[in-house]
């Protein structure tokens, strides 16, 4: 299953995914995040690693290592609810098997963000009004995590792309201190809307 670019509805960067989110890795998805089966993170996570590898091919000049993960946060209620933060799990898969292959790579988690409604079931401007403004740096990380983020190359991360509000809202804090973010990738797409040609090198 070849990796694909889709340019979401919100946001200024493609969004570079494994998959897109139906059949089995919806199901896969679904049991980690809802279901409580943990064992998946490994397989997932080396989705994530290669939906990543995409991301930094598709940059107009070669990354500069390291590679920071910067996983779009989770709200407390939903990390007390999964017993983890699901996309930092992610994240941290996905970099151990990238510094397997020799790319230093990290997760950093440097942002956070207060309690929203969940984003199911709403629109897409439902959903770029009930992410805005709620993403924060995280004070657990402090401004020496964030300087860090501006030696090498930065992507954002999550599981799935809908409309890509959340994305944005993550990219719009980084922006806010002069991080940039020209890589985003995630697990999974949801269906439709315009995909680029599968990248070389990643299938």
């Amino acid at each position: 299953m070849p990796v694909h670019g889709t340019v979401p509805r919100f946001g200024t960067v493609p969004v570079v995914a494994a998959g897109e989110y139906e059949g089995v890795l919806r199901e896969l998805l679904v049991g980690f995040k809802e279901r409580g089966r943990h064992d998946l993170a490994p397989v997932l996570g080396l989705l994530l690693a290669r939906a990543v590898t995409g991301a930094l091919l598709s940059l107009p000049g070669a990354p500069r290592p390291p590679v920071h993960l910067v996983p779009v946060p989770s709200t407390r209620g939903a990390r007390r609810r999964r017993g983890a933060d699901h996309v930092l799990v992610l994240a941290t898969e996905a970099a151990r098997i990238l510094r397997a292959d020799g790319l230093p790579t990290h997760p950093a988690p440097v942002l956070a963000v207060r309690a929203h409604r969940d984003q199911v079931g709403f629109g897409s401007h439902g959903r770029r009004r009930n992410v805005a403004g709620t993403h924060r740096l995280d004070p657990r990380a402090g401004r020496r995590a964030l300087a860090g983020l501006l030696t090498g190359t930065v992507v954002l991360v999550d599981d799935i792309c809908t409309t890509g509000a959340t994305l944005a809202e993550s990219a719009r804090v980084l922006r806010g201190y002069r991080i940039p973010t020209p890589g985003v990738a995630t697990v999974g797409t949801t269906p439709g809307g315009p995909r680029f040609e599968p990248l070389e090198g990643v299938k």
